[in-house]
């Protein structure tokens, strides 16, 4: 299994699989528990692809829910 840095893991994202993003904007996901799934050796974030394609993946199912939508939904 490979690991990948979060600045190729943005790289992979945004080259691969067409979404945009950053290693920092890994690393905001990050902290708040949002990104894709991690582990930290030696104190650095690494990704594997699996879990980089699992996390698109996820997006992708997730419905989208406009807010009027959401406001009619709960009045």
């Amino acid at each position: 299994m490979q690991y990948k840095s979060r600045t190729d893991a943005a790289d992979y994202l945004t080259n691969t699989k067409g979404v945009k993003t950053t290693a920092q904007g890994l690393a905001d996901k990050a902290s708040r528990g949002e990104g894709p799934a991690y582990t930290i050796i030696n104190g650095r974030a690494l990704y594997t692809e699996e879990a980089l394609d699992q996390w698109v993946a996820e997006q992708a199912a997730r419905p989208v829910v406009r807010r009027k939508a959401r406001e009619q939904a709960t009045a």
